[in-house]
């Protein structure tokens, strides 16, 4: 029925009497959030509040997953060894289907830069959150009394601040701006196409290039017309 005439008549009426456009012609760039990132350390001279605004962009980057997928991260289902932290997500996600669910999150140490190294920090922020944590087994916590588990909206304005501390203009990108600007910067390095599509959960490579996959603003701004006007 999609396909008869009159029917895709009245679609391509509708898409000239109310358009619909993409959020976001073109993401942030990664590399300005990580130059942020690489700011705050020495990781044992970290406040609290500092350590978590971290681990948790360094989580949303290093997965490419919905700020869902992070907040159900539970230590009950963490496990460690010397060089690498291991989640399985227990429970439901948004694109959690009968036989197919999220693949376990791992977290390698990051030997080349230990600024930007996910196992370092988030070791310490275990360590850290033991004593505060009691019963609550979620993996990130409030940095202040009660030390409860997070919501999503707590997480999104933790990561909107991170953005805008890194100089992100957070009027034009929101907080969930950043698993496309992950998986666009995967892919612009070239990370095999199908493991972009198994760390984003998608099953056809169209829905990762119609809404994810967006071209990276530079951060110092050359564009076709700065090119054009450049001719020495």
């Amino acid at each position: 029925m999609g396909n008869h005439l009159l029917v895709t008549r009245f679609m391509k009426g509708v898409f000239q009497s109310r358009p619909t456009f993409p959020k976001y012609t073109e993401i942030w760039d990664v590399n300005v959030v990580l130059s942020y990132l690489k700011t705050l350390s020495p990781v044992a001279k970290l406040s609290l509040k500092d350590l978590t605004y971290k681990v948790t962009m360094m989580l949303m980057l290093l997965l490419g997953q919905r700020i869902q997928t992070i907040q159900l991260l539970d230590l009950k289902d963490m496990t460690m060894s010397k060089s690498q932290f291991t989640f399985k997500v227990s429970s439901k996600v948004k694109h959690t289907k009968p036989g197919r669910h999220l693949q376990d999150l791992k977290f390698k140490a990051y030997a080349p830069d230990r600024r930007l190294c996910i196992y370092t920090y988030l070791q310490k922020y275990l360590a850290v959150t033991k004593s505060l944590r009691g019963d609550e087994t979620k993996l990130l916590i409030s940095f202040n009394k009660p030390y409860q588990a997070v919501s999503r909206d707590t997480i999104r304005r933790w990561i909107k601040q991170v953005l805008s501390n890194s100089g992100i203009d957070t009027n034009v990108f929101s907080a969930y701006s950043t698993r496309s600007a992950s998986v666009s910067a995967a892919n612009s390095k070239g990370v095999p196409s199908d493991k972009i599509l198994s760390a984003g959960g998608w099953s056809h490579a169209s829905t990762f290039s119609k809404y994810y996959n967006k071209p990276i603003v530079s951060p110092h701004g050359c564009d076709y017309g700065s090119r054009l006007l450049n001719f020495d």
